[in-house]
């Protein structure tokens, strides 16, 4: 094998990837990075088991292949980096021949490493295939992706909520990607109203490590998401990662939501920046307490106070929003810190709306494309 790929590009990849790596002692086959030329291309691949993530890096310049364990290759590219603006331009030119790799700088630098002879065959790069389920910007998928898999369930009695869920009910539909934990629901609309139902639960977990390697490697592409009976597939011309699906088990999160919306008899819109900011503020403070909460105290058509009582009983901190859409503003509404940031900071749009009914617990938030569901604390 040998190839000419550019430094930085290479040590991205390494260090991208190194996350669908596990130690040696666990699989003889997971625990290597897998480097392949084919023509101009130099792919590297990692698996799980579970999850197969691949990474294209332009510039390689014949075929073969060799397989490194990914501390070993990364230890090295970071030995012979070069300073400042040199390491952008810097090319890593690679032979890989009688069981070395030798990776030398066009600046003169080198060093060699052993490679390794896995028992198993490496993960092969397999074109996306299945359903198409969306195509759109790396950075909005990511974003929406990552906002819900933070109200994914861990815990470790209920597995099946451990997911993010890809679901159009009807052709006419948009892609809805939700996740619960029983405590809270985080709902999205993604594109356009067209496409084939779907309906598929991918790992929370591997959804997660899915958003670091596109964020790391191809921030700026298209993804294209596919799914069959066994997969589901995220592909941009850089990178492909795919993970084993799970159980479609979450519970009907549209009925909860209709449900919520039934009994309101509350109803108020702030600012979402200003809201969210009051909420982090109040996170920070909430931390120093026993029980981590914060109160949204409404006043009619004026304003809402974000509060957080110390554990004494007295006025910790109070924060005024001012409500943009008001209504009778009903009772004082008690979250979980933590969560009711992560809720607020996770809807967009310009305002937040918030719908609560009396004597319920859950209340439902939404912005312009993306909704929540919170339970209420008692006492």
């Amino acid at each position: 094998m040998k190839a000419e790929v550019a430094f930085t590009s290479l040590l991205a990849a390494a260090r991208a990837l190194k996350p669908y790596t596990t130690p040696q002692r666990w699989h003889t086959r997971t625990w290597l990075l897998y480097l392949r030329t084919d023509g101009d291309i130099l792919t590297l691949s990692a698996t799980t088991g579970d999850e197969t993530a691949h990474v294209a890096v332009p510039g390689a310049v014949a075929d073969g292949a060799c397989a490194v364990a990914p501390d070993t290759l990364i230890r090295a590219l970071t030995a012979i980096k070069p300073g400042g603006r040199a390491a952008r331009a810097a090319v890593v030119r690679m032979r890989a021949a009688d069981g070395r790799l030798h990776l030398d700088l066009d600046t003169g630098w080198g060093v060699g490493l052993d490679t390794d002879d896995p028992a198993a065959d490496p993960p092969t790069v397999v074109p996306a295939h299945g359903r198409l389920v969306t195509v759109g910007p790396v950075a909005g998928w990511c974003d929406l992706v990552a906002g819900v898999a933070s109200a994914a369930g861990r815990d470790l009695a209920r597995p099946d909520l451990s997911v993010v869920r890809l679901r159009r009910d009807h052709p006419q539909l948009v892609l809805m990607v939700e996740a619960t934990d029983r405590r809270r629901v985080h709902r999205g609309a993604w594109g356009e109203p067209a496409g084939e139902p779907v309906d598929v639960c991918m790992p929370v977990d591997a959804a997660r490590r899915a958003v670091r390697l596109l964020r790391a490697i191809d921030p700026t592409g298209q993804v294209l998401v596919h799914t069959d009976d066994a997969t589901v597939t995220w592909h941009t011309s850089q990178v492909t990662v795919s993970a084993v699906t799970g159980t479609n088990a979450l519970p009907d999160l549209e009925k909860l939501r209709e449900d919520v919306l039934a009994d309101v008899t509350t109803t108020f819109s702030a600012d979402r920046d200003a809201l969210a900011a009051a909420l982090r503020t109040a996170h920070d403070l909430a931390a120093t307490t026993t029980h981590s909460r914060v109160r949204l105290e409404p006043h009619t058509g004026v304003s809402l106070d974000v509060v957080v009582h110390a554990d004494s009983g007295e006025t910790l901190h109070r924060a005024e929003v001012a409500i943009t859409r008001p209504a009778d503003p009903g009772g004082p509404l008690l979250l979980d810190a933590a969560v009711a940031a992560q809720a607020f900071a996770f809807l967009d749009g310009d305002h937040a709306t918030v719908h609560a009914g009396a004597g319920r617990l859950p209340i439902y938030l939404h912005g312009a494309r993306r909704h929540a569901v919170l339970m209420q604390l008692v006492g």
